[in-house]
């Protein structure tokens, strides 16, 4: 039995009698002389040894109330000697010993407390930790400052008795708990966000910037993680109350995904379409950040939040704020304001805007933990989304407006595929349709229409024998008036580049669906137990019974049905049926679908209204066809054509002393896509490949007729001319072999011509004596149009005055003239030797006689020789003066 506490007070009281002689020099009831005869030395020291050794007994007594009292750290809190030398009520609580504690170890990893740990010596039990792991354990003692509030709590209420000072004490554990919860919510979303991002970063970039010291100091693989330990507390003990941190964390870091999710698609919408790479980019980071997160806690699924920041399960709006700026960016900015470039296929934003600028939403500041973790994960992603957009989207100067990016392509289409579902894709090309049918109705058919009454009457094809740069001067002077139209390019040239950028998107945007189409094909085929050898087979409606995913799942059903093992056969056979209808929805089809060629079918059919009126120069059956004052859709199109390849002579750049922007930079392929997509719908394809101005001037030119100017600016012209016009002819086969792959329409318009009955030469001449009031009227118009400045023909004479009272000779006259032409002609191509300059005006006379003279020939006959100039030009006209 233990001695109770005053037998121990006694027992102390006498060893400290017999002793205290020996204290301070104090004399006691005995003196060392009369205990040396009674107490050893060895019992003395016995007697001192127990009673120092006593003091303890009463605390070990009562071990409950002495580990209370040393384990209280209430004191800690507890400062009103502070606050009396302070003059406050209340110290705020970066002043509370708690808090400080507290947020010392939220921001351990800091760069300077890692430096402060690192110069520590490596003593005690701490000596083989390396020094990247110093910081690492003060994470698990994170909670322990907050015991202080409990204790000064259970003093204020069992000690002190005072309720205010507990109001006081929770008030305050309840903003640092608060404080707590948001800086750690903080850290640990920062944390897995850096974590994605390095994952996401291709790990030859990483080392291609630490090697070459790109952003030195940059580092990209984040520390092993501690807060492990802090994701597990589910029972956390403050104030009396039992706290489920799991669950809590669980809440905020929703909240932190969604507002992430938000942020991201804000930028968006501030942003031309250009930026679907970065919202790619930023929604996979995302995306992986809450896979990382799930493993430690409770959050919604992925669908759930992305749905909901997307705005795309409420009952307004079921397509979602993607696809609606989608359909906003791509109406009013992309298609009016960007140039299609069919080499790179990408559309660049044009140098000169011929729109207002698109009012968009303001850009939220930068927040790198939004972004990409870091500043240099921020930095080093903006760089790789600079490649695809022009410049770099991702920076610190961002203001209250968002600098436009200068290119879209490709891998947009691809992005878009990924982010927008093929149902709202499905939206995008029909919105996109309904643009392309009010463009042609309301604006391009009135255009059209007007400029086709404009035309010339007559624009025949001239003959080889006129030379490059007699030929450029006749279609020259012929289109002056059109060409000098005021609305010719502000407003028909930038409609056709709409129109056709419209086209050329939705061709790129098939391709695009394609690409993801065979990548999902590819992920899903071993699945499908699909392969090269059985790949002509899984087509077949029994070809989902033989796939591996649903043999696997129906053997294993079949197996325990035997066992009679499966207490819920009917669970498993469900999942087997799911299974074969899994398999039927990812099967391919047998015959894969373009949408691009129905597309073109749905714009085909948009042509049925105007087609009567573009194609009405279908002769009767055995007659001529009127090729030289057609008008018929292709002979426009040539002459916008010719236009559009011409040199720009006024100053368009923003610079005066820059040079002038051609058309193919104003305007892109998309003004080119347009005129071929109508020529091949309304079938004049083969028309305008053997009546194109351009081409016909190109054929020359590789013929090698002509290619001399008189003076060296209109040399220069000429060639600038030559150069667009070769591009445009490139350009323009592959357009028009892009539609013939898509489109197999079958076109009512084609002609068959039969052979003359009789003779050629009776034929011809019946055909001369019948046009020839016609031909004398138009030979006056033509001479007195072909003057020294439209047809820029080196001439040391005065050109022919045309009087219009002379008398136009007879028939014979003009094959008498015309037979001395041909004579001439071949005399020179042998001889090569006359000089040209000496015969320039009867050339001009000698070419209008025999121009005016010849109605024309069939179509066949002309695409004959037009297709085989193209192919092999000859080095001099032959016949009536033509090359072949």
């Amino acid at each position: 039995v233990a001695p109770s506490p005053t037998q121990l007070h006694l027992v102390r009281s006498f060893i400290f009698g017999l002793n205290s002689s020996k204290t301070l020099g104090r004399r006691g009831i005995f003196q060392e002389k009369d205990l040396a005869w009674s107490l050893s030395c060895s019992e003395n020291k016995a007697l001192e040894e127990f009673y120092h050794r006593s003091l303890y007994f009463p605390y070990l007594q009562e071990l409950s109330v002495t580990l209370m009292s040393i384990t209280d750290l209430s004191d800690l809190w507890y400062k009103e000697f502070y606050l009396e030398m302070s003059k406050r009520l209340q110290f705020p609580i970066d002043m509370s010993l708690p808090w400080i504690l507290t947020d010392h170890v939220l921001g351990a990893k800091s760069d300077e407390t890692r430096n402060r740990m690192d110069q520590l010596p490596q003593q005690g039990p701490v000596q083989n930790i390396p020094n990247s792991q110093y910081l690492q354990w003060l994470g698990e003692y994170l909670l322990f400052p907050l015991t202080i509030y409990n204790d000064a709590a259970n003093r204020a209420l069992h000690g002190s008795r005072q309720r205010f000072m507990f109001d006081e004490i929770e008030a305050e554990a309840n903003l640092s708990f608060e404080q707590l919860i948001y800086k750690l919510t903080e850290e640990i979303y920062l944390y897995f966000k850096v974590c994605a991002s390095s994952v996401l970063l291709d790990q030859q970039v990483k080392s291609e910037i630490i090697q070459n010291q790109i952003l030195p100091g940059t580092r990209f693989y984040p520390t092993k993680s501690r807060f492990d330990s802090i994701l597990k507390q589910r029972h956390i003990q403050i104030l009396g109350r039992s706290i489920n941190l799991n669950q809590i964390l669980s809440q905020r870091i929703n909240t932190c995904l969604k507002q992430n999710l938000d942020y991201a698609l804000k930028r968006f919408e501030a942003s031309d379409l250009s930026s679907l790479i970065e919202l790619d980019l930023l929604l996979q980071n995302i995306k992986l950040t809450h896979h990382l997160l799930s493993t430690h806690l409770q959050l919604d699924t992925w669908d759930q939040l992305f749905a909901e920041a997307n705005e795309s399960t409420s009952l307004n709006s079921i397509h979602g704020r993607i696809v609606l700026h989608v359909l906003f960016e791509l109406l009013s900015d992309m298609l009016p304001n960007f140039n299609f470039n069919m080499t790179t296929r990408r559309f660049l934003r044009s140098a000169i805007p011929f729109c207002d600028d698109v009012q968009r939403d303001s850009m939220p500041k930068i927040k790198h933990s939004f972004l990409f973790g870091t500043k240099a994960l921020t930095t080093t992603f903006s760089y790789i989304i600079e490649l695809f957009c022009g410049q770099k989207i991702v920076s610190e100067n961002v203001g209250s407006k968002s600098k436009l990016s200068k290119l879209f392509g490709f891998p947009h289409l691809i992005s878009l595929c990924r982010l927008v579902p093929k149902q709202n894709i499905m939206l995008v090309v029909t919105e996109c349709l309904e643009n392309i049918k009010l463009k042609l109705e309301n604006i391009l058919v009135p255009y059209i229409n007007s400029l086709v009454e404009g035309m010339p009457p007559s624009s025949k094809l001239p003959f080889y024998d006129y030379g490059v740069n007699g030929a450029f001067g006749y279609f020259e002077a012929k289109l002056e008036d059109i060409a000098k139209y005021p609305e010719l390019k502000s407003d028909v040239f930038y409609h056709f580049r709409e129109f056709g950028n419209a086209i050329a998107f939705l061709n790129l945007l098939d391709a695009a669906m394609c690409e993801v189409d065979c990548v999902e094909f590819i992920s899903t085929a071993p699945f499908l137990g699909i392969n090269p050898s059985n790949y002509e087979s899984c087509h077949t409606s029994q070809a989902s019974e033989n796939s591996t995913i649903y043999k696997s799942i129906f053997n294993l059903y079949e197996i325990l049905k035997s066992n009679n093992i499966c207490s819920s056969p009917d669970t498993l056979k469900a999942l087997a049926t799911a299974a074969h209808n899994a398999d039927r929805f990812y099967r391919p089809d047998a015959k894969q679908k373009s949408f691009f060629k129905e597309k073109l079918t749905i714009i085909n059919n948009m042509l049925d209204v105007i087609r009567p009126s573009w194609c009405k120069n279908n002769p009767e059956q055995g007659s001529l066809l009127a090729v030289d004052g057609s008008r018929e859709f292709y002979r426009f199109w040539s002459a916008m054509l010719f236009i559009f390849c011409l040199p720009n002579t006024e100053v368009i750049s923003n610079t005066q002393d820059g040079p002038n922007l051609s058309n193919q930079e104003l305007y892109g392929d998309g003004f080119l896509w347009t005129g071929i997509t109508i020529t091949h719908l309304l079938g004049q394809t083969r028309r305008f490949q053997a009546f194109d101005f351009c081409n016909h001037i190109l054929n020359i030119e590789e013929a090698g007729i002509g290619l001399s100017m008189a003076d060296e600016q209109s040399q220069k012209k000429l060639n600038e001319f030559l150069k667009n016009a070769a591009l445009a002819r490139e350009l323009n086969q592959n357009i028009f072999s892009t539609l013939e792959t898509f489109s197999n329409f079958t076109f009512t318009n084609d002609i068959y011509i039969p052979p003359p009955t009789s003779d050629v030469i009776t034929n011809f001449k019946s055909v001369m004596n019948i046009a020839k009031t016609e031909n004398q009227i138009t030979q006056l118009n033509t001479t007195s149009s072909l003057s020294s400045s439209t047809l820029p023909i080196k001439s040391t004479t005065t050109p022919p005055v045309v009087n219009t009272t002379q008398t136009f000779p007879t028939i014979n006259t003009i094959q008498t003239q015309e037979s001395n032409y041909q004579s001439s002609i071949i005399d020179n191509t042998i001889d090569n030797t006359i000089d040209n300059n000496n015969n320039n005006n009867e050339l001009i006379n000698n070419s209008n006689y025999a121009d005016e003279s010849y109605s024309g020939p069939n179509e066949q006959d002309i695409i004959q020789s037009n297709l085989s100039n193209s192919s092999k030009p000859t080095t001099a006209g032959r016949g009536r003066g033509r090359g072949r």
